[in-house]
């Protein structure tokens, strides 16, 4: 049987809505396969509207099958004294609900097996599906409507819950669950009664909803695009809007307005952003072109055209007019006379205005620009005027236009470096566009940089919980940036700069903030490399450093690579245990010093490893593959070295040379990775 349960609302929150099906899904198919309902993994479709969530699960059982457990219990000890069973043995048993007398002794542990009989999936399906409603995620602010103890996004106003055609009885809230959806609320305001999942989709289309996210999503793209043809326009991509476009809808219908021409002497992203960001209109285009038009989708067939598309082009011809005056006001005075404006902006109490960062910025652009390829009078120049736009009328009103406003009004620039004031905000999110040359990817680096070292200096870094400054982004996005343009740089020369001017201000040593932020980057690139390589080569690459991100992503890729041959596990398990027996031999304080030649008295062995390795460190390994491919054919002469020589022996010289040897090949290979945190053990 197929399992549906849909949670209608008031109109939902547009950003909400994929967030909750996400964890709809995962939510019942980990209860379903916990209360033994599905044998594997269920297939969970979902649908979203504004007004409701729902999900449906194909082939349940309609009963749960019986269950005979092997389940193990306390240490034998435990369990007994002098021959009679403990309070714990007692236990165990009760919690299996069986006698002591039916527990047996096994591996040294109290063993016993829980049976449970079957019960019918509607009987389990009642609090499991009311569990599932209430683990889903909240906003920030949910709602709690009468006098329900329970919260939730919106007031929940109807359930259904249907096991093939019975219903699974719950309540949550005052919502009683049933056989009755809603659709449209306008269109199709009557209760619908369902007689089983199946019907769900259609009855709904049939009712003016469409319940599929994708769809929808897809339906109002084709609505769109199609009012746009008829004036012989088309759609400005932007996938975010058409995003929440879809998930303010349940039936689109779309209308063409249009705007004075006179407003296309504006900045293209200005006029953009008053339909995008305020009014959740397409801009469109023709012949390549921004025009002044716009289409608008609208939850209802438009009853009166001409009437509706009035009302859309008034609400947007105020904002444009608001925007105009506002960008002839900026202009009255150049941007470089906004800077000295930025001392009345407080960036961070302890750290000063944004007028002090503006000044460090600088400072950081131009002694990090030369190490990326930039000019560095150059980025000093964008780096003075990066932030001035933020006391511009414009920005006031439209924030999201920071930096876009900033490349409109630096006239004085040249194009390459106005555009840099502009791209140091990219990326504006976690996927976002980067930088579009180094220049300006110099001056968000320097930005970036000179937050993360501040506020950690003030000891105001992110908690669980909490990223005020959005300080996470923040080091993810200088990652992106390095990497994407390659900039050898030194994570710690970079720190130590950004930090130096802040003198007093710091509340922490400087090598305990390099380490914080070490730490801070270290957990980012886990994040980020996550799909990369396995979780142990990620440790192991992060191990043996990241001062140079460029470097550390080569060294990932080199050591994923190298997992993936045949011998790469003897490889391992050898390079960890060279690096375990130099670590023994500190901890017992033996010392050596770097030998260039072997023992006198040395067996073949020996010898023939001092020889691969002589011959190793003959040929060039500044590229991390090469240096890999060549210390793994160092593995069958340590190998062999292992069965034959005893490193540890009482013999001061010979212990001494033996472990300069083994030092020697580990100032090769713990740079690139620490092979002890590689799982080499065989499944």
């Amino acid at each position: 049987m197929d399992l549906l349960l849909e949670i209608g609302t008031e109109e939902l929150p547009a950003g909400w809505v994929p967030v909750a099906l996400e964890t709809l899904s995962s939510l019942l198919a980990r209860e379903l396969m916990d209360a033994r309902l599905v044998a594997a993994a269920p297939a969970v479709r979902t649908f979203g509207t504004p007004r409701r969530i729902a999900a449906i699960v194909a082939n349940l059982s309609e009963r749960q099958p019986d269950l005979e457990e092997r389940v193990e219990g306390p240490p034998e000890q435990a369990a007994f004294s002098g021959g009679q069973p403990t309070r714990a043995a007692e236990g165990f048993a009760k919690k299996l609900g069986v006698s002591i007398a039916d527990l047996k002794i096994e591996g040294g542990r109290l063993v016993g097996v829980r049976r449970a009989t079957g019960r019918p999936a509607i009987e389990v399906l009642s609090p499991l599906l009311e569990r599932v409603v209430k683990a889903l995620p909240a906003r920030q602010k949910s709602m709690r409507w009468a006098d329900h103890d329970v919260s939730f996004p919106r007031p929940v106003r109807w359930i259904v819950a249907l096991a093939g055609t019975e219903v699974v009885p719950f309540r949550f809230a005052d919502a009683q669950s049933g056989r009755e959806t809603r659709g449209h609320r306008f269109r199709a305001p009557a209760p619908i009664a369902l007689t089983d999942p199946s019907h769900y989709e259609s009855a709904l289309l049939h009712g003016h909803v469409i319940a599929d996210l994708a769809k929808r999503r897809a339906a109002t793209l084709e609505a769109a695009q199609r009012a746009a043809a008829t004036e012989n326009l088309s759609l400005d991509d932007n996938l975010a809007l058409l995003d929440e476009v879809t998930q303010l809808t349940e039936e689109p219908h779309a209308l063409v307005g249009h705007f004075d021409a006179a407003d296309l002497a504006l900045p293209p992203e200005v006029v953009k952003s008053e339909m995008q960001k305020h009014q959740r209109y397409f801009p469109v285009k023709k012949d390549g072109k921004l025009a002044n038009a716009f289409v608008v989708i609208s939850n209802v067939p438009v009853a009166d055209p001409a009437l509706s598309r009035a009302g859309y082009e008034r609400v947007l011809k105020a904002r444009l007019s608001d925007a105009r005056f506002f960008f002839e006001e900026d202009r009255k005075q150049p941007l470089e006379a906004r800077v000295d404006r930025l001392d009345r902006i407080v960036f961070q109490q302890a750290l000063g205005s944004m007028g002090d960062k503006v000044r460090r910025i600088e400072t950081l652009s131009e002694w990090l620009a030369p190490r990326c390829g930039a000019d560095a009078k150059a980025a000093r120049a964008v780096a003075h005027l990066c932030k001035a736009d933020l006391t511009a009328a414009m920005v006031g009103e439209f924030p999201e236009l920071q930096g876009v406003m900033g490349r409109v009004y630096a006239t004085s620039l040249p194009d390459d470096q106005r555009q840099a004031v502009e791209d140091h905000y990219a990326p504006r999110t976690a996927e976002g566009a980067l930088p579009s040359a180094p220049l300006g990817a110099v001056v968000a680096l320097a930005d970036r940089f000179d937050s993360l070292a501040g506020i950690f200096g003030i000891g105001k870094e992110p908690s669980a919980s909490a990223d005020p400054f959005g300080l996470r982004r923040a080091a993810l996005a200088v990652i992106r940036t390095v990497l994407h343009f390659g900039f050898s740089i030194s994570l710690k020369e970079i720190i130590a700069q950004a930090a130096a001017p802040l003198g007093a201000q710091l509340a922490v040593k400087p090598d305990v903030l390099q380490e914080k932020l070490h730490d801070f980057f270290r957990g980012r690139l886990k994040a980020l490399w996550a799909d990369r390589a396995s979780a142990d080569v990620v440790d192991a690459v992060l191990e043996a450093g990241i001062d140079d991100l460029v470097a550390a992503q080569k060294r990932l890729t080199a050591v994923a690579s190298l997992q993936q041959r045949a011998d790469f596990l003897p490889i391992a398990e050898t390079f960890t245990r060279v690096s375990n027996l130099l670590a023994q031999a500190q901890e017992k304080g033996f010392s050596w010093t770097r030998a260039v030649a072997p023992p006198s008295k040395s067996s073949e062995a020996e010898q023939r490893l001092w020889a691969a390795v002589a011959e190793f460190e003959k040929s060039d390994h500044r590229q991390v593959e090469v240096a890999l491919l060549g210390l793994g054919k160092l593995q069958p002469h340590l190998a062999r070295f292992f069965e034959d020589v005893m490193v540890m022996v009482d013999d001061t010289d010979a212990r001494a040379q033996r472990l300069a040897l083994l030092g020697r090949i580990q100032e090769h290979f713990r740079p690139i990775a620490d092979f002890r945190r590689i799982q080499t053990k065989r499944a």
